[in-house]
């Protein structure tokens, strides 16, 4: 019996034909979060107003829709049981801090919609069974964002420890178990995965064995996998295009790390918090007449390493702007150049 409902709302942007053409293939979209001012974005909206369409999605899932063409993806968990509801407010009702486990039999699902009308295309069932692992009732069991390279949809249910690729029909094309594995806190997990070219990137910080790992978009072969040490993080990834050499970007608790394509290490830089959630940002900035240059933020909440003595509060936010590595160094020199409060 399915415990909730999800309303998937899509504003009227939507409606023009060039809105339709534009992709959103991943957590945040191509720009990782970043895009220009539109004036046609509203400003406001209800359930009602601004409002193209709304569709109802069962059970209970944290990930974002994605988008490409026509088609919109979105994924959730559904329960044969009575689950613990989610609670609004930054407090944990419940003891051992919110954490809960169910033994009711779940459904993790893929479903596609019709960007247009809301009409639901298929659903593609992905796999079946209680739930191997805890969550915290604020996370859900389905809260990694899938992504799409265009051909097929790659979805990555951390909770059960399964990635899998379908095709824009529905159909099951791969799908791996990479074992399900909890943090520290047993809270869940959330980290999206990310599609670069032909290859599949998923990070898992957990408390027995953290890593990343590439995969062939293709056949779901395992390209590579480096392990981390990490404990529990919820940061997806991002890809760093710069005038050197294409990165793989991670946050995570212990620090920031860049991995090379091919899974090496490029440089590291210390002094992110615990719980580390949020995804690296990018932007860029001309700094001469012949040279333009990237530039990495990394955004950390809950300070507590004794490195950055001037954070205040647990609620300040740091933002470091680091310098573009030499490509012979494997280790970052970091250079601040201001922070937030």
């Amino acid at each position: 019996m399915t415990r909730s409902v999800i309303a998937l709302m899509w504003v009227a942007l939507a409606v023009t034909a060039a809105a339709a053409t534009e992709q959103w293939p991943q957590f945040r979209g191509q720009q990782g979060g970043v895009a220009d001012a539109d004036p046609r974005l509203p400003d406001r909206w209800s359930e009602t107003e601004n409002v193209m369409w709304k569709a109802v999605v069962p059970g209970l899932g944290w990930s974002s829709p994605i988008v490409w063409g026509d088609h919109v993806f979105v994924t959730t968990a559904v329960s044969s049981g009575v689950e613990v509801p989610p609670v609004k407010g930054l407090f944990d009702p419940l003891g051992d801090h919110g954490r809960s486990r169910s033994s009711s039999a779940h459904r993790w699902l893929l479903m596609d919609f019709d960007f247009a009308s809301g009409t639901l295309r298929w659903q593609r069932e992905l796999h079946s069974a209680p739930p191997p692992t805890a969550k915290q009732m604020k996370n859900s069991y389905a809260s990694e964002t899938p992504v799409t390279d265009g051909e097929r949809v790659y979805v990555y249910f951390g909770a059960i420890g399964i990635v899998s690729a379908v095709d824009f029909s529905g159909r099951l094309v791969w799908t791996k178990e990479l074992g399900a594995i909890e943090g520290r806190q047993a809270w869940g997990t959330a980290a999206s995965p990310l599609v670069h070219k032909n290859r599949l990137y998923i990070v898992n910080d957990n408390r027995t064995r953290s890593f990343i790992a590439a995969f062939d978009t293709r056949t779901g072969d395992e390209i590579w996998r480096v392990d981390r040490e990490e404990m529990e993080n919820w940061s997806t990834p991002i890809v760093w295009e710069n005038d050197r050499r294409t990165e793989i970007v991670t946050a995570g608790e212990g620090k920031v790390r860049s991995y090379g394509l091919d899974g090496r290490l490029l440089w590291e830089l210390r002094g992110m918090s615990n719980s580390t959630i949020p995804t690296p940002l990018l932007f860029l900035t001309t700094t001469t007449e012949s040279s333009t240059s990237q530039f990495l933020i990394s955004c950390v909440t809950y300070p507590r390493n004794e490195e950055f003595q001037y954070w205040s509060t647990p609620a300040s936010l740091l933002r470091v702007l680091v310098d573009l590595p030499p490509p012979h160094r494997t280790k970052m020199r970091s250079k601040i150049f201001w922070v937030k409060r």
